[in-house]
C-alpha cells in the first residue's frame, strides 16, 4: 500500500507544482518527499534479494577502529563501499544503520541532481521512483553509491572542468568498478565524436550497426577470452558464459517492441522534436544532455545480445529523466500554432513507458511461482520485522554473483 500512496503523493505534486506552476512550499514538499523516500529504504526489511545478500556480510566488514588491520583480500568490495559500511558499523552492528547512511547518501545526491538540472522536479522524481528506485535502493547498495558520486562530477562535465570531473569519477570506481564507464564520458563530446551523439541522420545507422556489433560479439566474446590462454581469465569465460549474465535479452516481438519505445522512441522522437523546434523545451546545456541520453540510448543497444553490459546503463538514466521531464509541460508548435496540452494528454502520452517499466516487477522469477514484484512487495519494516515467505524462497533458492 506504501508504494502507491507515494505515487498518488508524487501525481499531486506533479498536477500543483510543475504543471501550474505554484511554488509556494515547493522546496518544503519536494524535501518532505525526499525524507520519505531515506524512510522508505531506510527502515526496510529484508526486501530486495542483492540487499539481504549485502546484510548478511555486514558484520565481516570492519568498524573505522580496524580499517587499518583488516585483510582486504578477503573481500571483494571496493574500497568506497567497506569505508561506508565502516561507518555504519562503527554506530550499530544492526544493518538498519548502513540502510538509513546508505539512503540519505543515495537519494540526497539523486534529489540534489534532479533540482539542480530538471525545471520539473517532481515530474522527475516520479519517473526516478517508477524506473529506478528500487534497484538503487533495494539491489544495487556498492553501484547506486557509485552512480550518486558520478552525478556530482557533471556540473566539473558541464564546465569542462577536466581534472576535477576525473577525480570524483575516480572516486566513483571506488565504490564499484563499473564506475569505469564514466572515464569515457568526456571523449563523447570531443570533436569529430560528438556527431554520433547528437540527433542527426547518422543516428539510426549507428543504432543498427551496434546491434549488429553486439550480435557479433555475443557469438565470439567468450572464445576470444579463451585465446589469450590465461588461466584466470579461461575461469572467467567459463563461469560467465553459462550465466544469465553471458546472454541477450532473446526478445519476442513484445520486448522488441517495448524495447522500441522505451528506448528508442522517446529519446529519439523527443529530440529530434526539440531540435527541430517543434518543442519549446528548456533543458540546460540540451546538446551535452542529449549526449548522455544517445550514450544511454547505444549501451542499451548493446545490452540486447550483451546482457553483462547491464550495469553500465545505470549510470546514465538519470539523464534520460532529465530528459524527460523537461519536455513534458511544454508547449508544442505544431503547424504555426502554439499548443499546450493538458495534463490528461501529458499523462497518457508518458503512459506506454511507464507502463513498461512497472511491467517489469509482473516477470517470472528463477522460482516457479514467484514473480518479481515479490522482491519489494509486500513492504516489510524494521518496526515489525515481518517476513514474507515468497520473498524468502526467492533468496533462499537463487545463487546471486555479486
Amino acid at each position: 500500500m506504501i508504494y502507491f500512496l507515494i505515487l498518488a503523493l508524487l501525481l499531486a505534486l506533479i498536477f500543483h507544482y510543475d504543471y501550474q506552476r505554484h511554488n509556494a512550499g515547493r522546496k518544503l514538499a519536494y524535501l518532505s518527499v525526499l525524507a520519505i523516500f531515506i524512510l522508505v529504504s531506510g527502515l526496510r526489511y529484508r526486501i530486495g534479494i542483492d540487499s539481504i545478500v549485502y546484510e548478511y556480510a555486514y558484520k565481516e566488514l570492519p568498524s573505522l577502529s580496524q580499517l587499518s588491520t583488516f585483510d582486504y583480500s578477503t573481500t571483494r568490495f571496493s574500497i568506497g563501499y567497506i569505508f561506508l559500511n565502516s561507518i555504519a558499523r562503527s554506530i550499530s552492528d544492526d544493518f538498519v544503520a548502513l540502510q538509513i547512511i546508505h539512503a540519505i547518501f543515495v537519494n540526497t545526491i539523486i534529489f540534489y541532481f534532479f533540482y539542480r538540472n530538471s525545471k520539473h522536479i517532481f515530474t522527475g522524481i516520479l519517473f526516478y521512483y517508477i524506473f529506478l528506485y528500487t534497484n538503487y535502493n533495494f539491489e544495487i547498495l556498492r553501484e547506486s553509491c557509485a552512480i550518486s558520486v558520478f552525478l556530482l562530477a557533471w556540473p566539473f562535465c558541464v564546465k569542462r572542468k577536466w581534472f576535477k570531473y576525473y577525480l570524483i569519477s575516480f572516486i566513483a570506481i571506488l565504490f564499484h568498478p563499473s564506475a569505469a564507464i564514466t572515464l569515457i564520458v568526456p571523449l563523447i563530446f570531443l570533436p569529430g565524436i560528438r556527431r554520433f551523439f547528437q540527433i542527426n541522420l547518422l543516428t539510426p545507422f549507428v543504432i543498427i550497426g551496434l546491434f549488429i556489433i553486439g550480435q557479433i560479439i555475443a557469438v565470439k566474446f567468450f572464445d576470444w577470452i579463451r585465446l589469450m590462454d590465461i588461466a584466470s581469465m579461461d575461469s572467467y569465460a567459463n563461469t560467465y558464459e553459462n550465466s544469465h549474465y553471458a546472454e541477450g535479452k532473446n526478445l519476442n516481438i513484445i520486448g522488441m517492441i517495448a524495447f522500441f519505445i522505451s528506448t528508442l522512441f522517446y529519446p529519439l522522437f523527443l529530440g529530434w522534436l526539440i531540435k527541430t523546434r517543434k518543442i519549446k523545451a528548456s533543458i540546460p546545456h540540451f546538446n551535452m544532455v542529449m549526449g548522455m541520453v544517445l550514450l544511454l540510448v547505444y549501451i542499451s543497444t548493446l545490452k540486447l545480445n550483451l546482457y553483462i553490459l547491464y550495469r553500465f546503463s545505470n549510470y546514465f538514466y538519470p539523464f534520460l529523466i532529465v530528459f524527460l521531464s523537461d519536455v513534458i509541460f511544454s508547449t508544442l508548435d505544431i503547424f504555426k500554432r502554439k499548443l499546450k496540452l493538458s495534463f490528461g494528454i501529458w499523462i497518457l502520452f508518458f503512459l506506454p513507458i511507464i507502463t513498461i517499466s512497472l511491467t517489469q516487477y509482473k516477470e517470472d522469477t528463477e522460482v516457479a511461482g514467484i514473480k518479481k514484484y515479490s522482491r519489494y512487495y509486500p513492504y516489510d519494516t524494521v518496526i515489525f520485522k515481518d517476513t514474507d515467505a515468497k520473498r524468502e524462497t526467492l533468496f533462499s533458492q537463487v545463487n546471486y554473483a555479486m
